[in-house]
């Protein structure tokens, strides 16, 4: 369980990667919320490459989001080099400072009960930054993942209302 003021560098080992992020803050989107975010899209797949439209890696983001996201690289990319962005998404470090990055710059409370959890974070990652995208509903499948991993990973009081059902 993690209930975090201030971490440097938080490491979370699964069975598919390993996810670093640094500098994380109770006012940021939290590593598990990330982890079960990974986990809800792709089971964190590493290996899960580009597929014919460009969403990329375990966390199926777009060249947009990456660039919304800051562009992260990997270790001595550099930013112009052709593949940045692909490479990005198939590291999974990489790829979870993308998604960080995004979340808070964007982060908003879709379901409007006063605080941004792990369900808006999933709005936003599923259904982009358009006005609408509060409006609609998770796919049933998306929510579910992303509820149980939550109730699995987080201390119950940090679980949003809209998971606690089940």
């Amino acid at each position: 369980m993690y209930n975090l003021q201030s971490i440097s560098t938080v490491t979370i080992i699964t069975a598919a990667t390993i996810i670093a992020v640094t500098s994380i803050d109770r006012n940021s989107v939290g590593i598990v919320c990330l982890k079960c975010l990974c986990e809800s899209v792709s089971n964190c797949n590493a290996s899960f490459g580009c597929d014919s439209n460009n969403i990329c890696g375990p966390y199926q983001i777009t060249e947009p989001f990456w660039i919304d996201g800051d562009k992260p690289l990997v270790e001595s990319d550099d930013v112009e080099n052709p593949g940045a962005f692909s490479r990005c998404t198939a590291d999974p470090t990489c790829a979870t400072r993308t998604v960080y990055n995004y979340m808070n710059k964007f982060k908003q409370d879709c379901n409007d009960d006063g605080d941004v959890d792990c369900l808006d974070i999933g709005h936003i990652h599923k259904y982009g930054l358009q006005k609408s995208a509060c409006s609609h509903k998770l796919v049933d499948t998306f929510k579910d993942r992303i509820c149980s991993c939550l109730r699995e990973n987080e201390a119950p009081e940090n679980v949003p209302i809209g998971c606690r059902h089940k």
